[in-house]
């Protein structure tokens, strides 16, 4: 659904781009109402939960719990729906900034479909999006200062998305549920659930991340597997192909020779 080029805060930490149409503002939010939109945002917008929790709704039906001390991401050009479960703990509910970001004519997003923004300290968080709401609404509003503000805060979220081990944190939950599961037969339409975007944002994102499909990613464990298993242990090579869940043993050689240049049994024999 997105046309934008997909990037992570952690790329954007080492890019030089330009952040134009800026935009933020204190929202008061009032309870049980539920608030759509219809048409794709014609911006990125990042939503500190100040005093309120909300239910998010992609296009696709995909739905998460955001609570208060949470950072939402709103990607460009995306739509979703908010159930605002209860508010006023503080006044203001949540604190909102929007802007586009451009680089070489092109502009960038980060995913299709609204989603968590992991690994930060929800106090700096705080207060970057408090201070760009109250730089954009002051009667001598500075545009350079609400755009230094807007630039601190994106290359905040990428410095700690990098500290965190992972410049994909989006795609934390599946690549943690792939690398402890390999053997389960999960989708990639429930692998991208798991990260609350579509199914084509999360291959496209995990391409980028992994420069292979989330398929291949997984065939590639249990190729390691495989070897080990070969190593230390005197398992038939059908058992081993088996136990991994691949549909059939001559599958499995196939695969696996053309991965390591030779069978299964020769590099039993080699090792």
């Amino acid at each position: 659904m997105n046309s934008d080029e997909i990037v992570t805060f952690a790329k954007l930490y080492t890019m030089d781009y330009e952040i134009t149409d800026l935009y933020a503002e204190k929202q008061s939010w009032c309870d049980n109402v539920v608030f759509k939109r219809d048409r794709p945002r014609k911006s990125n917008g990042l939503i500190f939960l100040n005093g309120c929790t909300g239910e998010y709704t992609d296009c696709y039906g995909k739905s998460f719990f955001a609570d208060v001390g949470d950072l939402v991401c709103l990607p460009h050009k995306s739509i979703y729906s908010v159930r605002n479960i209860s508010s006023r703990i503080a006044f203001p509910d949540a604190y909102l900034v929007e802007f586009n970001i451009v680089q070489n004519g092109r502009k960038l997003t980060f995913a299709d479909t609204p989603f968590f923004v992991r690994s930060m300290n929800p106090y700096y968080v705080k207060e970057l999006t408090k201070s760009a709401t109250t730089e954009y609404e002051s009667l001598a509003k500075s545009p350079a200062m609400l755009r230094a503000i807007v630039y601190k805060l994106i290359a905040y979220l990428g410095k700690e998305s990098i500290s965190a081990g992972s410049e994909y944190p989006l795609l934390t939950p599946a690549i943690e549920f792939l690398e402890k599961y390999p053997i389960s037969s999960i989708s990639v339409e429930d692998l991208a659930a798991m990260c609350h975007i579509s199914s084509g944002c999360f291959r496209k994102a995990f391409r980028a991340y992994a420069g292979k499909s989330p398929v291949q990613y997984r065939i590639d464990i249990k190729m390691d597997m495989a070897k080990k298993m070969l190593e230390n242990s005197d398992t038939s090579v059908t058992r081993i192909a088996e136990l991994l869940g691949f549909e059939s043993n001559a599958y499995f050689c196939k695969l696996f020779k053309k991965k390591n240049g030779i069978t299964p049994s020769e590099y039993r024999n080699d090792n």
